[in-house]
C-alpha cells in the first residue's frame, strides 16, 4: 500500500492509524551511527524535532529496526 493510500485510510476511518514517534532528546538521533541512517532519522534531524507523525506501519517498522524506502518531507 502506498504512503498516499495509508494516509487516505488514516483520515477516512474512525480507527486512528496515524501515530507519533517520540525521542527523549535530539541527541538520541546520533545513536544511529550507521553510515546509512534511516530516512526518519534524517527527517527528524533536518526539522530539529523530537516527534514525527507517521502511519502505524511505519511506526512499527521504526521500532522493529526496519527501514522504509522513503518518507515525505
Amino acid at each position: 500500500m502506498s504512503d498516499h493510500e495509508n494516509l487516505a485510510r488514516a483520515t477516512s476511518t474512525s480507527t486512528p492509524t496515524l501515530e507519533v514517534h517520540h525521542l527523549r532528546t535530539l541527541a538520541d538521533l546520533n545513536r544511529h551511527d550507521r553510515p546509512d541512517k534511516p530516512a526518519w532519522v534524517h527527517l527528524m534531524a533536518k526539522r530539529l524535532r523530537k516527534t514525527l507523525v507517521i502511519c502505524r506501519t511505519c511506526h512499527e517498522d521504526i521500532h522493529a529496526g526496519r527501514s522504509r524506502a522513503s518518507l515525505r518531507n
